[in-house]
């Protein structure tokens, strides 16, 4: 990872967004993030839907980051990121560049919180490292609350399982409630 520094642009409300402007670089993009909150509380990874960024998490930032670690990053192309030439804005794209800055900054005691369409980004980046993920928030029409999910992962040599029963992870790790 290569820290790199940019100024935030004017169109950016800075009463509405309040935080500290981070980046790095990862596959040739330039990714911005807010990482809020003390180092030895639990994380909670914000990953924003389709065309939302870190600013649609705003309100739940200011309110948990004195009890949570709160990061937030902007997707390739997205918020304030720049996407890397050739980038297409694939589902597995985004998930692999997701999991690099999950890597990348050592997240562990995770607690996942999606949204509409960062709900399939989240989960195929953090299958491979279930490890690292101690419980799920779940917004939008998934349907994954209800489900257990299962993700293969083929990268190996021999296949390795993941089992997430995300609903049972909500109410049984943190007694976090998604309405």
């Amino acid at each position: 990872m290569e820290a790199i520094s940019y100024n935030r642009p004017d169109w950016v409300d800075e009463s509405s967004y309040p935080f500290r402007d981070n980046w790095m670089l990862i596959k040739g993009h330039q990714v911005h993030y807010l990482d809020e909150g003390p180092r030895d509380k639990p994380v909670l990874l914000f990953v924003h839907p389709g065309p939302g960024w870190s600013y649609t998490y705003r309100y739940q930032i200011e309110q948990l980051r004195k009890d949570f670690r709160c990061v937030a990053p902007d997707l390739p192309g997205y918020g304030l990121s720049k996407a890397a030439n050739g980038y297409n804005f694939t589902l597995v794209e985004q998930a692999k560049v997701l999991e690099e800055f999950v890597e990348t900054l050592d997240l562990r005691s995770i607690i996942l919180w999606v949204n509409d369409g960062g709900g399939p980004t989240g989960i195929l980046a953090l299958g491979p490292h279930a490890d690292r993920v101690v419980g799920l928030v779940v917004g939008g029409d998934l349907r994954l609350v209800h489900q257990g999910i299962q993700v293969r992962d083929t990268s190996a040599s021999t296949s390795k399982r993941a089992s997430f029963p995300p609903g049972q992870q909500i109410h049984q790790r943190r007694r976090l409630v998604c309405r």
